[in-house]
């Protein structure tokens, strides 16, 4: 079985990304969270997501970012 490296969760009306929100999911190069209602982030929401190279979260609402929120995403561009 392949791992997923690449998820779009556009237009899904989001709201917010909890802490371990994509636990499993360690081989995941690009998340795309466009166009949802994301208002706030909590600290460790991509937590296990090392390999994550692009994260789109444009035209969202977000007005809290927890600190430790992009904690790990190292690969991160």
């Amino acid at each position: 079985m392949h791992a997923l490296e690449t998820l779009y969760l556009d237009s899904n009306q989001v709201s917010k990304i909890e802490a371990g929100a994509f636990q499993g999911l360690g081989a995941l190069e690009t998340l795309s969270l466009e166009m949802n209602q994301v208002s706030k982030i909590e600290a460790g929401a991509f937590q296990g997501l090392g390999a994550l190279k692009t994260l789109s979260l444009e035209v969202n609402q977000v007005s809290k970012i927890e600190a430790g929120a992009f904690q790990g995403l190292d690969a991160c561009a």
